[in-house]
């Protein structure tokens, strides 16, 4: 029997492929589940239809990744920390500053795509690596004064 995957399933195939499969699995186990559904003309057609748009919206995010990440490599942060009397300093960058900035740029990130490991207090040239999904980073620029 001819089914739909909705679903991954580990030995099978991925979500929308068409698949053969013995007729009592696909009664018994896949359509019940709701892993299925009957590869009938229609649901086909539909299958398709909604393969290509997951693929259109693939190519979209692909194009916006690479977009962002070539404008974060041309970004430059520059951030004069304040010092106390005593010339120690009393701010640090942080993860919080990094996605302010960003943010200023029209780059919304989560606090997890940012790879900083400890906040920067020392003066001079940092780099920071910024996860952008699907295998994609890009290198933040941050030169610290006091």
């Amino acid at each position: 029997m001819k089914v739909i995957l909705t679903q991954d399933i580990k030995g099978v195939g991925k979500k929308g492929e068409i698949k053969e499969v013995k007729d009592g699995f696909a009664r018994n186990y896949l359509i019940p589940s709701n892993l299925a559904i009957v590869a009938t003309k229609q649901n086909i057609i539909e299958a398709q239809q909604v393969k290509k748009k997951i693929e259109q919206n693939t190519q979209e995010e692909i194009k916006k990744i690479q977009e962002t990440k070539e404008l974060i490599s041309k970004l430059e942060m520059k951030i004069k920390l304040k010092l106390d009397k005593n010339g120690g300093v009393v701010e640090a960058v942080n993860k919080n500053s990094i996605k302010n900035y960003l943010s200023q740029y029209k780059i919304d990130l989560s606090l997890d795509a940012i790879d900083l490991k400890h906040s920067l207090k020392e003066k001079g040239h940092h780099q920071v690596e910024i996860d952008l999904g699907r295998g994609e980073k890009a290198t933040l620029n941050i030169e610290i004064e006091y």
